[in-house]
């Protein structure tokens, strides 16, 4: 789990839990023989993206299936969900999203 520390607008730092894990990412580019110079440089993927996916920060759809497509892999072999833990149960809301 990672914990990100932010400032809001009213100055105060507020802690933000990190639950998404790009840790397979890095394993993937390992196992593939990819360095990330080889993504900037030839693939388009910009240092502000992987800084994004290093920091454990967003990234958008595209940029997960541009990854996807890049190193021929499945979603769920560069990104996972880690729980933190808290959840809560279910709301009526959450049930919309299934």
């Amino acid at each position: 789990m990672r914990v990100l520390v932010t400032l809001k607008p009213d100055n105060k730092l507020e802690e933000v839990i990190i639950i998404i894990s790009y840790d397979g990412f890095w394993k993937v580019l390992k196992e593939r023989g990819i360095s990330q110079y080889k993504l900037i440089m030839q693939h388009g993927v910009s240092n502000s993206q992987l800084n994004h996916i290093r920091k454990g920060g967003h990234i958008t759809t595209a940029t997960i299936n541009k990854l996807c497509k890049l190193l021929d892999c499945e979603i769920g072999d560069i990104v996972a969900y880690v729980p933190d833990g808290d959840e809560t149960e279910e709301t009526d809301e959450d049930e919309g999203m299934q």
